[in-house]
């Protein structure tokens, strides 16, 4: 796909280009041809963020067994590529609601999709939190969801069960994570609603950038504003 579309396409259009005679008809039928092109393009994303994939043609553009052509095939592949770096690097995904955000973030934790986009994604924990169905949740509350996904998808389960529900204890976890040469990828949707909830202070989020800057931990937010905003 990547060599049909960035590289014979241009390379045919410029050879039909370059053969053409320049005349006004010609010139008229390229006109016509590109504002189809255009309406086609407009049709086509539209259908795309309304989810309405039966407008989408070709079908293999809205097909996740052809990812190259997923609708939203280029920010799926950023993002992995950011998770899977030697020291992964968090992602903010910032856009009004109903746009496809929570769509995005399950599509990334997939276990199946991390096995087509990683290398490292044997040793990669990956954590799905939504703060939209999470409204009362505190930070004991938020330590223990943490618990809870490490336990099912690494093997220090007994360190996980004796720790209490403490900042300093989930550091000491993430440490020992890091220390078997894993990495923890936490996504979290809905990110606005944790910020405005009084039970997370600043200190809360001055322990997690510290835990990221430290450890090979990375966050993946939605949310409807810039995080700098919140």
């Amino acid at each position: 796909a990547r060599v049909l579309f960035y590289y014979l396409m241009p390379v045919a259009v410029f050879w039909v280009a370059r053969q053409s005679k320049l005349t006004e008809r010609g010139v008229l039928w390229a006109f016509g041809a590109l504002a189809l092109f255009g309406i086609y393009l407009a049709v086509t994303a539209v259908a795309e963020v309304r989810e309405a994939y039966w407008l989408v043609f070709p079908r293999y553009i809205a097909s996740p067994d052809h990812v190259d052509f997923f609708g939203r095939g280029r920010e799926v592949r950023r993002i992995y590529s950011r998770l899977d770096a030697p020291h992964p690097q968090s992602i903010s995904v910032v856009g009004d609601r109903r746009i496809g955000k929570s769509s995005l973030l399950n599509y990334i934790y997939q276990r199946s999709n991390r096995k087509r986009h990683m290398q490292n994604y044997e040793n990669s924990i990956f954590v799905y939190m939504d703060f939209q169905s999470s409204a009362e949740i505190d930070v004991p509350g938020f330590i223990d969801f943490l618990f809870s996904s490490f336990r099912l998808e690494t093997d220090t389960g007994s360190k996980i069960d004796n720790a209490a529900r403490t900042l300093d204890q989930l550091k000491d976890v993430v440490q020992a994570i890091h220390g078997e040469g894993k990495r923890i990828l936490v996504l979290m949707d809905e990110f606005e609603r944790i910020t405005r909830n009084a039970k997370f202070d600043e200190a809360f989020f001055s322990f997690m950038r510290a835990l990221a800057n430290s450890y090979r931990v990375a966050y993946v937010t939605s949310s409807g504003a810039d995080l700098q905003s919140l």
